[in-house]
């Protein structure tokens, strides 16, 4: 049971692995930052992509495909 004001999510051992592997080798990095523990460094990382998926909602209807152009030159 989670402490009040938290909430507790399940990831598989391979996603935690990972994730818990990458910030065991930037600790010192994420120190600075001001991540001073793997709960802290997820919730770091999901506040990061909230903030560029709403960036990107924001611009992306405004964004359109042009065209697409490839050279191709056999040397």
């Amino acid at each position: 049971m989670p402490k009040p004001g938290f909430k507790s999510l399940t990831l598989s051992e391979a996603v935690y692995d990972k994730f818990n592997q990458t910030y065991q080798k930037n600790k010192g990095e994420l120190t600075l930052k001001g991540v001073n523990s793997f709960s802290g460094y997820v919730t770091y990382l999901l506040e990061d992509v909230m903030k560029k998926d709403k960036t990107f909602a924001r611009y992306a209807p405004k964004l359109e495909k042009v065209s697409v152009f490839f050279v191709y030159e056999k040397l």
